[in-house]
């Protein structure tokens, strides 16, 4: 009934917010994922306050948001990312400027 464009997630992606001190950075990671990878432009939430990780991801779940992006401590040190895969119940550390590649790259073939 409804086309298939109004059954798509609001967003590929949504970056986690769980670190006061590095909220510049969270809004710097989202930049970075929204300019996409081959091409294709992502669309990118970042939750609104910053909160516990499974509150986030139950948002994320809640509005059908494929992708968590979480960037902590280690992770920026590393100079990368987990990407957590909501549908498959996979994570995956990935370098960060590659990301948005391995998000729109799952997006297309789901691994699970």
């Amino acid at each position: 009934m409804f086309p298939a464009s109004v059954e798509r997630a609001p967003a590929a992606a949504l970056v986690a917010n769980f670190d006061r001190a590095a909220v510049g950075d969270t809004l710097t990671l989202a930049a970075e994922l929204r300019r996409g990878a081959g091409g294709t432009a992502l669309a990118v939430e970042v939750y609104p306050e910053v909160d516990k990780l499974g509150k986030q991801f139950k948002y994320a779940a809640d509005r059908g948001i494929p992708f968590v992006v979480v960037v902590g401590a280690d992770e920026r040190q590393q100079g990368q990312v987990t990407v957590k895969s909501l549908g498959a119940g996979t994570q995956e550390a990935v370098a960060r400027d590659r990301a948005a590649e391995y998000i729109v790259s799952n997006m297309r073939t789901p691994r699970g």
